[in-house]
């Protein structure tokens, strides 16, 4: 009988425990009544600003632009707007999905889950804009684009893609496919091999700096699509 009592007390103790420590989660839309700003709670419903905690964890869509004015971490991300970092980071430790423009103008942006516009067994990313500016780093898990078929923008000196592991996210990249587009502006870009352009490739100095190279022995190959530096057709 006294083990029986203990098993029970046991029992009830670990589901109190248990209690405690689960989080709440949350499923929040931004709703902008009040500017663009992230951390204005009454732009949120429910009424307070997604970040996660010990208590709670945050699902997150965001259908309206949005700017952040502070650093957050999130489970999820559904984005059909715009996200502006704004020299702030936002942390989505689960699935983003991008439908929208991600915009890392400083600060960064770090998918440390998965993003579910890129797949990883072909190497291809789809839909959505990118957009780095100077200093700026976009982070997701696993990033090795290999195919374009989104819109990535390297906008400056500092802008980067990168894996969880700080290796250049573009390190392989040669495919941009005819929906994809590819911008370097004020920054370089150099493909290891040939390098295939079937959408649309631009490349614009800023200050005098902005290059993009294949590696030697290698060619630019345009197929279809547009290519053009600083407004003159290649």
């Amino acid at each position: 009988m006294k083990s029986l009592l203990s098993a029970a007390w046991y029992l009830l103790a670990c589901a109190i425990t248990c209690s405690l420590n689960a989080q709440t989660i949350v499923e929040t839309t931004f709703r902008p009544v009040r500017g663009a700003a992230y951390g204005n709670p009454h732009n949120w419903s429910p009424q307070e600003v997604p970040d996660n905690s010990a208590a709670k964890s945050y699902n997150v869509t965001i259908p309206a632009s949005v700017i952040m004015d502070i650093n957050a971490k999130i489970t999820s991300l559904s984005l059909s707007a715009s996200l502006l970092t704004d020299g702030r980071s936002l942390v989505v430790t689960g699935t983003t999905k991008n439908e929208g423009v991600i915009r890392v103008n400083a600060g960064g942006f770090f998918a440390t889950g998965a993003l579910a516009n890129f797949d990883a067994t072909t190497r291809t990313l789809t839909g959505g804009e990118y957009d780095v500016d100077e200093n700026g780093i976009l982070k997701f898990g696993g990033a090795d684009i290999v195919h374009n078929s989104a819109s990535i923008t390297l906008g400056g000196y500092g802008a980067w893609i990168t894996d969880g592991n700080g290796h250049n996210g573009l390190r392989n990249f040669t495919h941009n496919q005819p929906q994809g587009r590819f911008a370097v502006i004020g920054t370089g870009f150099a493909a290891r091999s040939d390098f295939r352009n079937e959408g649309n490739v631009t490349v614009r100095e800023r200050d005098g700096y902005g290059f993009f190279r294949v590696a030697e022995g290698h060619r630019y190959i345009q197929t279809s699509g547009d290519a053009a530096r600083g407004g003159i057709r290649w």
